[in-house]
């Protein structure tokens, strides 16, 4: 993808290529994810396993547009309204498909960008916490409410 930026981390699989040529930027590495989240627009986390990575909550809290294999819990946060579910069978052409569609139409981009970032603000950790506070109050009463009474 001719003019555009990027930081690769870790195992790099199918984009070694593309790493290869990508132009390096030395020692650029700013004091926080934060900052770097901020710089992005686009997250790729294309495991083969995963639970719930933090990384993709914080990338979407702060707008960024996730690209991840469906595997684990990735599925519970991110859909094709504020990201990208990439088959792990077919990570490569889905990949590039889902950048070709944003690099195309950054409306796309930013639609996605305000959708994950409004999806992650409704789900902070308080209300997170009192559904299951209620949910668990309400099986405890439930499984009590004769010894209870």
């Amino acid at each position: 993808i001719k003019d555009k930026k990027g930081l690769f981390f870790g195992r790099l699989g199918f984009f070694e290529p593309q790493a290869a040529r990508a132009s390096k930027i030395g020692g650029y590495f700013r004091p926080s994810l934060t900052d770097l989240y901020d710089w992005a627009d686009v997250l790729l986390l294309l495991s083969d396993y995963e639970g719930l990575p933090l990384t993709i909550l914080e990338a979407m809290r702060q707008g960024v547009v996730v690209i991840a294999t469906d595997v684990g819990a990735v599925s519970e946060v991110l859909n094709d309204d504020v990201g990208y579910i990439v088959n792990p069978s077919t990570r490569a052409p889905d990949t590039i498909a889902a950048l070709s569609e944003i690099i195309r139409d950054k409306k796309i981009l930013a639609t996605k960008g305000r959708a994950a970032a409004e999806r992650m603000a409704a789900m902070s950790w308080e209300i997170s916490a009192a559904a299951l506070i209620t949910q668990l109050d309400e099986k405890f009463l439930a499984r009590n409410a004769t010894s209870l009474a």
